[in-house]
């Protein structure tokens, strides 16, 4: 009788898919993958469609996937397998060289040349090794968002400003396509910083606090004039040589850029717009090198938001995409342990261009319909809704 319960049972009990499914994945919801249709998309009464992935290894694309990443830990295992291999034959190479080369006395026997064989293979060895560590590092930063320097130890395809010049190259119109120099027929007309003055700039910037500054709690009128007087007056090349010179120099040709594409006459200023851009971008490596985590999400944030007013901008999506990695990795998801004593004006900074990015990820993603770069159960900072005449602090639920 027992034994009978227990087929009866066995027979009850639903089968499950390997995945969630796509439903469920979008939305990064947890899914019981019950077959044939699992609880959450029963609950709503909508169609549960199994996932369909590629289970092999990662294609030259480079592109990841949450299915893939077992895969592609498999790869760089094998990847260390084949270095560890080439390694070992060119040492047993070398030493078959030693024994039958020609015999020379000890007075004229030269250490210097193998010396240099030997340290110029580990070094390539060295490298190799180091490009495929930071693939690791790269996932494991995704993962653990743990706040560490990313430069270092970061192969130079997988640098965070060839990753958003790469981004940039993206057409806008068209994100299956790239442009191999969105700004090569309008450089040329605008090259010299020095061709925007203040007069030129006054009314651009005066549109991009009337239209932009008020949905970003990050921008504030008062900060932007103080950069703009401040560039006109001090603009030379040594005043953007400096770390803090370089970050009002792009904020002020970026707010221009951004304010001539919400002019009424933005169809004859594309050009001008863009070449800024491309000029603003030129200080962007300095500005990843020196500047501020706040500086160079405010940045980040402000390709971001010009990429959604032109083509020539890139693609919005993977500029989020790379900017929420960055945000995560600062650890700007939460609020910082007390005992760093950060003070108030840069804990507001933290918290105000963390908001920001999240404004743009949830409106961006829902428009697309993708998946959230975080999670609102992952978020521990403080929520502050800012009006000129009042603040409200809410803290999470």
């Amino acid at each position: 009788m027992v034994a009978k319960e227990s087929n009866v049972s066995s027979f009850s009990t639903p089968r499950q898919r390997g995945q969630a499914c796509e439903r469920c994945w979008k939305q990064k919801k947890k899914c019981d993958k019950v077959i044939p249709a699992c609880t959450n998309c029963i609950a709503v009464d909508a169609e549960c469609i199994p996932r369909n992935f590629a289970s092999g290894p990662i294609a030259g694309t480079g592109s990841l996937s949450h299915a893939t990443v077992p895969s592609y830990v498999e790869t760089l295992k094998r990847k260390r397998d084949d270095l560890e291999g080439q390694v070992q034959r060119q040492r047993a190479r070398l030493q078959q060289d030693e024994q039958h080369g020609p015999p020379c006395s000890p007075s004229n026997r030269v250490e210097h040349p193998q010396s240099n064989v030997n340290s110029g293979l580990q070094d390539v060895a060295d490298t190799t090794v180091q490009a495929a560590m930071g693939e690791v590092g790269l996932l494991s930063r995704s993962a653990m968002a743990e706040p560490r320097d990313e430069m270092s130890g970061f192969s130079q395809e997988l640098a965070m400003g060839r990753m958003v010049r790469a981004t940039i190259a993206i057409s806008g119109k068209d994100p299956t396509k790239s442009m191999t120099n969105p700004h090569s027929a309008i450089i040329p007309t605008f090259d010299q910083a020095n061709s925007l003055t203040r007069n030129i700039a006054l009314p651009y910037v005066t549109r991009f606090i009337e239209s932009i500054e008020p949905q970003f709690l990050h921008l504030r009128e008062s900060r932007i004039w103080e950069e703009f007087e401040t560039y006109f007056r001090e603009a030379n090349d040594d005043f953007r040589s400096l770390a803090k010179g370089r970050v009002i120099s792009f904020n002020v040709y970026m707010n221009t850029a951004m304010g001539m594409l919400l002019s009424p006459d933005s169809t004859g200023l594309q050009g001008f717009a863009s070449s800024l851009q491309a000029i603003a971008m030129r200080m962007f490596a300095g500005i990843l090198e020196s500047g501020s985590r706040f500086d160079i999400l405010h940045c980040m944030l402000s390709l971001i938001i010009y990429s959604m007013q032109t083509s020539l901008g890139g693609s919005t999506w993977h500029l989020l995409g790379l900017a929420m990695q960055k945000a995560i990795t600062f650890g700007f998801y939460k609020d910082p342990n007390p005992a760093h004593n950060l003070p108030s004006e840069q804990l507001r900074d933290r918290r105000d261009i963390f908001w920001g990015l999240y404004t743009v990820d949830r409106t961006i993603s829902i428009v697309m319909d993708r998946p959230f770069n975080i999670e609102d159960n992952d978020i521990h900072i403080l929520v502050r809704v800012y009006s000129k005449s009042i603040q409200i602090a809410l803290t999470p639920s």
